[in-house]
């Protein structure tokens, strides 16, 4: 008996079927219909071909993408499969999906917004932040800039100054910190002495995402520099706050030429990874923010570069990538922790040192660390003291620094 053929019946084929391509060739040129990148056969007008890979997909498949900006009525627009929507971004103003070359900046949030969103946000002439226009005054300051003369403010230098200072210690792989403090209201912060104390091997820079404060940016350094310099700082910073602050925090640059896409990819992965985020937050002391967010990522594209820098580990920059994620501090034991933390998951995800998976597992990585104590003895004994005691103890108190 003769049967009608329909859409249901062909889909109800076996797979290795309709992997025939006489077969699908066939069907495609007898009736209207496509098979999409499912294996599936839709009527035409259900299909839509991704303007990025030219395969099929079923239209709730397909998301639309903007490729210029200005009124939505005279925007150009093409429609992607969702395979192809890394080069996209959502902008955080209006909502619009559009393609990464329509990416105006960022707003207040540090979200990506698109060209004409853009229009409405200017960054500061003096610590360089983006502020909505309106919030400038005539001057192209914010009011924090602009009220940032209240205190002696000498020698701390303009946000956008760019000081280069000379290496220190041995390479190829250097280490730049950069701390955010806050000055104590009542107290004197003695920054004669301060300029004084890194002189030569740090910066003190202007940053407006503080209320009266400043960061300690330093020179290139391998570990042991750093172990060598900081505690000339440290030791006159009476009149300062870091930990005890919501606004403070430690970003870390590391050396990025020598290190291989699949370690930047491996890095990325773990410090990004679900499995690890309460490993992470115990590490960084403190939980994400709009500053240094976590995003789950995938190995095949976790080394490309994101539509924004306030990401956990920030891979904008030409020469660094950026670990963003640690609470500021002025202790020296949880100062050193952070930096040899750097040091160690770039040692841990070398190329060929162990097999991939192992690179994106806590637990080996503590156990690395205790094997090289010797090596990072601050972050050996922060693991020791602050995670395995968090196992032990689930009530340890987190957000208390040691």
């Amino acid at each position: 008996m003769f049967q009608l053929i329909t859409l249901e019946r062909i889909n109800s084929f076996p797979a290795n079927r309709l992997e025939n391509s006489l077969l699908t060739d066939w069907i495609q040129a007898r009736y209207d219909w496509r098979k999409c990148a499912n294996g599936k056969f839709h009527a035409a007008f259900d299909c839509t071909v991704c303007e990025e890979c030219d395969d099929c997909f079923h239209n709730e498949d397909m998301t639309q993408v903007f490729t210029s900006c200005g009124r939505r009525q005279n925007r150009t627009f093409e429609f992607r499969c969702d395979a192809c929507l890394e080069q996209t971004f959502v902008c955080g103003d209006c909502g619009d999906r559009f393609a990464n070359n329509c990416q105006g900046g960022d707003n207040t949030n540090g979200d990506p917004v698109c060209e004409r969103c853009a229009e409405q946000y200017s960054r500061c002439e003096r610590c360089n932040n983006t502020f909505a226009c309106e919030d400038l005054d005539e001057h192209g300051r914010c009011q924090t800039c602009s009220n940032g003369n209240i205190r002696n403010r000498n020698g701390i230098l303009p946000y956008s100054t760019d000081v280069s200072l000379p290496f220190y210690g041995k390479g190829p792989i250097y280490f730049g910190v950069e701390l955010e403090v806050e000055r104590k209201p009542d107290a004197d912060d003695d920054l004669p002495g301060v300029r004084d104390a890194v002189n030569g091997w740090a910066i003190l820079k202007d940053d407006g995402s503080l209320n009266d404060g400043y960061e300690v940016v330093t020179a290139p350094m391998d570990v042991q520099s750093h172990r060598k310099y900081w505690p000339n700082f440290l030791s006159v910073s009476q009149g300062l706050l870091s930990f005890k602050t919501k606004t403070c925090g430690l970003h870390v640059h590391v050396s990025r030429r020598p290190l291989t896409q699949l370690q930047i990819a491996k890095i990325v992965c773990f410090v990004n990874s679900a499995a690890n985020r309460d490993f992470m937050t115990t590490i960084a002391q403190r939980n994400s923010d709009q500053w240094s967010r976590y995003t789950e990522k995938r190995l095949a594209d976790s080394a490309k570069k994101d539509v924004s820098r306030y990401q956990a580990v920030n891979l904008m920059n030409e020469e660094t990538i950026e670990f963003r994620v640690f609470k500021g501090t002025l202790k020296q034991s949880s100062l050193f922790s952070a930096i040899e933390f750097c040091e160690a998951i770039v040692s841990y995800c070398e190329p060929s040192s162990r097999p991939i998976q192992w690179c994106l597992d806590s637990i080996r990585f503590c156990e690395f660390v205790s094997e090289n104590r010797k090596r990072w003895p601050h972050l050996a004994e922060f693991i020791k003291t602050k995670w395995i005691a968090k196992w032990q103890d689930n009530n340890t108190d987190s957000t208390t620094e040691i």
